[in-house]
């Protein structure tokens, strides 16, 4: 993930032009997909999205554009874009652009560097891993829906004609599980998952254990037992809308239950 180098083919590009300011953004990233069915990969995806955007000021206006190639002529559009937005705005002296912070700070644990590091094999085993306990955790979980495994690394830096360079970097791992239970004709679904920043972070003995004890209520929940309860309303339901329900639903089995209801035009 070059983010340096996507901006500085777009700060070329600009060199040539007469600007009052500019500001560019570029971010990329890796994200990988794996999900297992019967200890076989089922899907495995992988993609790569990268992105670079724009703003220039000119003449007071400021115009914004973006491309998701980095091929010459696309950036070269992106910037003619951006260009001619600026000169359609209406001029606002407030338009600009921030000056760079006396310092940038450093936040710890937002990026794991070994993370591209680890083979593929490893992350799919994760989620080899998070089926085949997830089965044998209780005997009635006769299969598992869905096992699988997430990462990804994302890199983004902002660059400015008033001196700001700052960039952001961080990864993200998950893993999760359903399981399907069954018992006396019953059956019950549990769910799990588990991040982190890290690969090392995530644990599968955590994410089985919850997703076996998630069974939402009892295998054999008590039915309620049938009774009559009162009908309540207040007469500030619309008019229309009472009258309608009383047609329909209500009986009139007496004159004491037909004038229990509001007149028409009650509030």
């Amino acid at each position: 993930m070059d983010t340096a180098g996507m901006i500085s083919a777009v700060q070329d590009l600009l060199a040539s032009r007469s600007l009052d300011g500019w500001e560019i953004t570029a971010a990329a990233s890796r994200i990988l997909s794996i999900e297992v069915k019967e200890q076989k990969v089922d899907t495995f995806k992988c993609s790569a999205p990268l992105g670079v955007s724009v703003r220039v000021l000119k003449n007071g206006g400021m115009g914004f554009s973006f491309s998701t190639s980095m091929a010459p002529e696309d950036l070269a559009r992106m910037v003619d874009n951006a260009l001619v937005g600026a000169e359609s705005q209406t001029p606002d002296p407030d338009h600009g652009f921030p000056d760079p912070p006396a310092a940038y700070p450093d936040v710890p644990g937002l990026f794991d560097d070994g993370l591209a590091t680890v083979a593929e094999e490893a992350k799919i085993a994760v989620a080899l891993d998070l089926e085949r306990l997830t089965l044998a955790a209780d005997p009635r979980v006769r299969k598992v829906r869905k096992a699988t495994y997430g990462d990804s690394m994302v890199e983004t830096m902002v660059v400015n004609s008033r001196g700001v360079s700052g960039r952001y970097r961080g990864t993200s791992v998950s893993a999760s599980v359903t399981a399907v239970a069954e018992e006396n004709g019953q059956s019950q679904m549990g769910w799990d998952f588990d991040f982190s920043s890290r690969f090392g972070g995530i644990s599968v003995e955590r994410i089985v254990a919850g997703a076996v004890a998630k069974r939402p209520g009892s295998w054999a929940p008590p039915r309620c037992r049938p009774c009559a309860v009162p009908q309540c309303s207040t007469p500030t339901w619309p008019p229309r809308f009472s009258k309608c329900w009383r047609r329909r639903f209500w009986p009139r089995t007496s004159k004491r239950a037909s004038r229990s209801w509001p007149a028409s035009g009650a509030r």
